[in-house]
């Protein structure tokens, strides 16, 4: 006979076996609605995993409706769910509004998929409409060079597309490439769409600050003027340590500057100046970073014993 406390615990521990064996065969994951309504009135509703891809979305949306899934354009609120994006909701389903393309836009945006350079053949009216061609310009801003001429001046659609992808202002009219509203949002984007702006922009010390944050990189398009601005360069080499290369003779003295550079990528050390070279506890904050730096340093620090340790340390 087991005693009551041997029982208690018996029972306890098959209460925990059930336990695991309920979780070793899996619960459902858990669903989302989507109420879907046309244009015309309600579709029906699909259900779907939480977390579910939008393409795999539409998918299901298709078998309910019988509306390939390449026409369909899926919108919630006033934003379009893209293809590679989650469907997800805090209440557990999500209203949403069914917009048809026709089967024309659906099989050119297919074959941009396929290789954007076919859209060379598209229909002109097609290369010409705004929608398709910011839609085209989802799967890559490469789409937008076989836009029409109009449509490379539109300043809506470039708007739009450059706050998508700011490499988009290459294919910009030149008019657009100097509209300082269009560039801030471009490099705001992509910092080195600078390289698309005129001589007037690549000076401008605000454009020029927001494409250096976003890409320090940047700062090999900015002009020669600002390339000595220690705020700029430091600016940059905080999110590109190597942009250091780029500033003038006098900021690759400033210490502050070379070290913010070296912090973020000890290889900056190259370009510092002869005197920081040697600075011993600059070194090291580069060798930490990156230990190949120090062969960069000066002579006297190159055999540095806590230097060289640094460097064995990480198996050089």
């Amino acid at each position: 006979m087991r005693s009551a406390a041997a029982l208690a615990d018996w029972h306890e521990w098959e209460e925990e076996s059930e336990k695991e064996r309920v979780i070793a065969k899996g619960t459902p994951s858990p669903k989302l609605k989507l109420h879907i309504a046309g244009l015309a009135g309600r579709l029906g509703t699909v259900a779907v995993d939480v977390g579910t891809e939008v393409r795999v979305a539409k998918a299901a949306v298709e078998a309910a409706t019988g509306i390939p899934w390449r026409e369909q354009r899926l919108i919630v609120g006033t934003e379009e769910l893209r293809d590679g994006e989650v469907v997800q909701s805090e209440t557990g389903f999500v209203e949403v509004t069914l917009i048809r393309r026709s089967p024309e836009v659906a099989e050119w945006l297919a074959r941009a998929e396929e290789s954007v350079s076919l859209l060379e053949y598209a229909p002109p009216a097609l290369l010409a409409n705004r929608e398709f061609m910011l839609e085209a310009a989802q799967v890559s801003e490469k789409a937008l060079h076989y836009a029409s001429l109009d449509l490379k001046a539109d300043r809506h659609a470039f708007l739009a597309a450059v706050h998508v992808n700011g490499r988009a202002l290459a294919h910009a009219s030149p008019e657009l490439q100097a509209d300082r509203e269009v560039v801030m949002v471009a490099v705001r984007n992509f910092g080195c769409a600078l390289a698309y702006t005129p001589e007037s922009l690549r000076a401008d010390h605000a454009v020029v600050s927001a494409a250096v944050a976003q890409d320090g990189m940047a700062l090999f398009h900015a002009q020669r003027e600002l390339c000595a601005h220690r705020g700029v360069v430091l600016t940059a080499v905080r999110q590109c340590g190597t942009a250091l290369m780029r500033a003038a003779p006098a900021v690759r003295c400033d210490r502050e500057v070379v070290l913010a550079a070296v912090s973020q990528d000890g290889r900056a050390l190259e370009y510092a100046s002869a005197t920081l070279l040697g600075d011993h506890d600059l070194v090291r904050t580069a060798v930490q970073k990156h230990p190949a730096a120090l062969r960069f340093a000066a002579p006297a620090l190159q055999t540095d014993p806590e230097l060289q340790a640094l460097v064995r340390a990480a198996g050089l």
